[in-house]
């Protein structure tokens, strides 16, 4: 249940993960995750409503290849004296291929088989 909206009127929620809802410049005044755990409800000031996705939390750990592709995205990785390096750019195409090579199946993989596909492209959730 969201609570907490000053009497407006309630309108219908932006399409799941819509990128016009997670761009907007209102104030969020609510928040509540679905029973599930699988989406987060945001109410605005404005009575707008977004629905967004949330990532699965794996019950595996991750494969190193997407460890590493997290790495190079952020270009930031430790050393093993804990000094910080930028992998560079063909750490990263390597990593992404490997990333989006991995067979489907979980819900996991679909989320980081999402986040290694070019943002122009994808789709606004996986």
């Amino acid at each position: 249940m969201v609570r907490d909206l000053p009497g407006a009127p309630l309108q219908r929620p932006e399409p799941r993960g819509s990128r016009a809802a997670l761009g907007s410049s209102q104030k969020a005044v609510a928040a509540e995750f679905s029973a599930d755990g699988r989406h987060l409800l945001l109410a605005f000031a404005g009575g707008s409503l977004s629905l967004h996705p949330i990532a699965p939390r794996p019950d595996q750990p991750l494969p190193e290849c997407f460890l590493r592709y997290a790495e190079a995205a952020a270009r930031a990785a430790l050393q093993p004296d804990h000094a910080l390096y930028d992998p560079g750019f063909a750490s990263l195409r390597a990593a992404r291929a490997e990333v989006l090579a991995l067979p489907s199946g979980s819900e996991a993989t679909r989320w980081m088989r999402w986040l290694a596909e070019s943002r122009i492209t994808r789709a606004d959730s996986p």
